[in-house]
Order: C-alpha cells, then sequence, then structure tokens
C-alpha cells in the first residue's frame, strides 16, 4: 500500500512540477510529446489505490477488475523513448536552462532530475506481476482470496505482455524508419513491406576472395567492415559512415541457403558463413564476424531495459571485481587478461554461430510460407475429375481417396510431413 502511494506522489510530481508549469512555456503537441498521458494514468492509479485501502474488495479482486484500465500504460510505454527524445531536445535549449536548475534545487524532487521520475511508469506497471506472484506465494491455497489472485496475476502478465510486443512493435517501425531515411542506393527496396519486420542488427565483415574448395593464406583475403540488417524475409549488408548507410548487397532470404565454413588457414577467432544463391551460377557472399565488442542489437522487452536497480548493482559488482583484479600480482594478472580475451572469443563465436542458427530458421520459415501459399493455390483451384461407369455415366458416389473420410488417416498428413522433410533438407547449415 505505502509503495503505491508513494507512486502516485511521484506521478503527481511530474504533473505538478513538470508538466503543467511547462504549459506555459511550450506548445501542447511538445508537452504531450514530453508527458504523454501521464495524468490518465494518475488517475487509474488512485482509483486503484482507493479500492485497495477500502475493506470492500480482497487485493486479488481489485487487480482483477482495474486489470483492463491498466491498459492506459501501453501508449506511455509506446512512446517513452520519444518522450526522453524530446526532453533532451528541451534541455538543449538555452532559454529552459534556468528554469530547469531551480527545478531540480526543490526538496521534492528529492535530487532526482526529470528522466527519473518520466521512467517510472514504465517500472511500475512491470512490477505489479512480481508483487502479486509474491503475494500468491504467500496465501494459502484454501484462502478464499487465491482464486482470484491467480487470475489477476494471470490478467496483469498478459496485459504486461501484450504492452511488451507493442513497444516492440514501435521500436522496430521506428528503427525501420530511422533506416530508410539514411539507408542510399536502395531506393526500390520497400523496406516497411507488409509482415516485415527487423529482427537483429550489428557489425559484420564481408570477406574477400574467400574459396572453401582452395586454401587461402589470412593475409591473402581481405575484410570490408560493415553492418547487417536482418529482416524476417530479408538480408542486408551495409557500409555505414557516420549516422547513414550505403547498401552493399539485398538479398531475399528465400533465394539463398546459408553455409557454415570451417578453415584451416584462418585464426581461432574468425568464424565465417557464407550466404549461397540457390540455382546454377548463383552467387556467394562470405561474412566473418567482428572483432568490435559491440553485441548485435536486439529489440528487447520493457522487463530487461528498465530496472535500473540490478543494472546498478551489476556496476558495483563490477567495480568490486575490479578492485579485486588491482591486487593480484603479475602473474595473475597476466592470466586475468588471458581468460578475458578466451571468454571475449568465445563470446564472439557463440555471436556468430547465434546469427547463423536465426538466418535458418527465418530461411526455413520463409520455405514452409512459400511451400503453403503453393499447396493452398493448387487446392484452390483444382478440381477433382469425375470418374464414369462402364454406362458413361458419371458416378456421383465416387470419392477422392485423399479427403475420403473411409481413407486412412495417415495419407491426410503425408504431404505435410514431405513437405516439411524438403525443407528441412533443402535449408541446412553445412559444414564445409
Amino acid at each position: 500500500m505505502s509503495t503505491e502511494m508513494d507512486y502516485i506522489n511521484d506521478l503527481e510530481t511530474i504533473i505538478n512540477l513538470f508538466c503543467k508549469p511547462l504549459r506555459d512555456f511550450i506548445s501542447k503537441e511538445e508537452c504531450a510529446s514530453i508527458f504523454s498521458n501521464i495524468e490518465q494514468i494518475c488517475q487509474v492509479n488512485k482509483e486503484l489505490y482507493e479500492k485497495l485501502v477500502s475493506n470492500t474488495l480482497t487485493i486479488g479482486q481489485v487487480f482483477s477488475t482495474m486489470a483492463d484500465s491498466l491498459q492506459v500504460y501501453s501508449v506511455y510505454c509506446n512512446y517513452h523513448q520519444k518522450s526522453l527524445d524530446s526532453l533532451n531536445q528541451l534541455l538543449k535549449s538555452p532559454q529552459y536552462e534556468s528554469f530547469f536548475e531551480q527545478l531540480v534545487a526543490k526538496n521534492e524532487l528529492r535530487g532526482m532530475g526529470p528522466h527519473s521520475f518520466l521512467i517510472k511508469p514504465v517500472q511500475r506497471i512491470c512490477k505489479y506481476p512480481l508483487l502479486l506472484k509474491e503475494l500468491l506465494k504467500a496465501t494459502a491455497e484454501d484462502h478464499f482470496d487465491y482464486p482470484q489472485l491467480i487470475f489477476a496475476v494471470e490478467k496483469i502478465e498478459k496485459i504486461v505482455s501484450i504492452i511488451n510486443n507493442q513497444k516492440k512493435e514501435m521500436e522496430t517501425w521506428q528503427r525501420t524508419m530511422q533506416l530508410i531515411q539514411s539507408l542510399k542506393g536502395a531506393d526500390n527496396l520497400q523496406l516497411l513491406a507488409a509482415n516485415r519486420h527487423l529482427i537483429l542488427e550489428g557489425p559484420l565483415h564481408m570477406v574477400i576472395g574467400f574459396n572453401e574448395n582452395q586454401e587461402k593464406k589470412y593475409s591473402s583475403l581481405k575484410f570490408k567492415k560493415g553492418i547487417y540488417f536482418l529482416f524476417n524475409d530479408l538480408f542486408l549488408f551495409t557500409k555505414q559512415k557516420g549516422t547513414s548507410y550505403k547498401l552493399v548487397i539485398s538479398v531475399p532470404l528465400e533465394t539463398i541457403l546459408i553455409h557454415a565454413n570451417v578453415s584451416s588457414s584462418l585464426p581461432p577467432d574468425k568464424n565465417l558463413f557464407s550466404l549461397v544463391e540457390i540455382g546454377v551460377g548463383g552467387r556467394k557472399w562470405t561474412f566473418c564476424n567482428s572483432t568490435s565488442n559491440s553485441s548485435p542489437i536486439k529489440f528487447s522487452n520493457i522487463n530487461s531495459t528498465t530496472n535500473q536497480q540490478q543494472q546498478q548493482q551489476q556496476q558495483q559488482l563490477q567495480h568490486n571485481q575490479s578492485q579485486q583484479q588491482q591486487q593480484y600480482s603479475f602473474t595473475n594478472i597476466d592470466n586475468f587478461y588471458f581468460n578475458n580475451q578466451q571468454q571475449q572469443q568465445q563470446q564472439q563465436q557463440q555471436q556468430q554461430q547465434n546469427l547463423i542458427n536465426i538466418i535458418q530458421k527465418l530461411i526455413e520459415r520463409t520455405w514452409e510460407e512459400k511451400f503453403m501459399c503453393q499447396n493452398t493455390t493448387i487446392n484452390r483451384l483444382s478440381i477433382p475429375s469425375p470418374s464414369y461407369n462402364g454406362n458413361n455415366v458419371i458416378n456421383s458416389n465416387n470419392t477422392n481417396p485423399l479427403t475420403s473420410s473411409t481413407a486412412s488417416p495417415n495419407i491426410k498428413h503425408q504431404p505435410n510431413k514431405k513437405r516439411n522433410r524438403l525443407v528441412k533438407s533443402l535449408v541446412n547449415i553445412k559444414t564445409l
């Protein structure tokens, strides 16, 4: 109860000390861009708190009845990054510098800035399932509120999952729009095609001069740095220059296979894979993991991006480890750097293998969808041929053995099994 009241006080602080005073300086559109529907969220949580402190409903009943109202968080979470961008733009303006300096000095803010307050709704909606689960563990199964708590946990988790998915879709769409605006040489590329979405992006090297049938020295190979963008049905390799990208290759996943290459002439930290066009004379592109420490970017859910306490604990743990490492002898330091280098190599190899596996799965999916579309079209266009008896009269009692109810039940599943086996055999990781 007390944490809910503290949270409502923080929401009122945002509204009364940030939102309302800024309305005198900025437009309604700019204010909505920063604070979104924070006032609507405050009203919902006040209603939630009033029901919690009343004795008319149990906690399980309160969250079960209020679960649908908590969907107002969806809008706030989806546009939270845009909110931070708008706030950062405002903070750069000299005319608002004195306003924020005076604001931060107020005791109500407890030494926290506007960013710390704006993230609180995102954090709060993620905590509700955890709080309810802890309460459920402490509740006896024969307690009258136990069934309502189970129902409340299911409803709240479903809403948080929906918010996560919507936020992920919004981030994917925003990143795709940024890519469209900054990608050069891709005038005919429709990145916003129906059912197309971004899966991964990260650093990668294109290898020039590699041939698995002819061992070449590592020094004779050329490595072209770049950034890849993996969509669910498309692979892009680009060359980055500042904040813009130049398209190098664009390959639909339904036209390629992926091969993992092994070569004794390469260093152990270099892992190669090739994308090969299907068909005679198909093109081939070979890639290598980047030596950069940056990991591929995945569009994570809000649970993994908003827990600042966990991040602070992790930073403190790393700080303590670094202090301990400074006390080691030179021998221990050498061993530490050697082990650290090995861990980095293993991490890069794992990231490369994950990328290969993801591309393979996506290729399999595109092939399965292609087969399904073809089978649907054939079934829609096919007309069963009539059969005749000895008098050239159409026999209306004849039935198709594949659709007849008297046919073996295993027959109708055979096309799907054959299709899946064909897809698995065509789309595979081949070690050369």
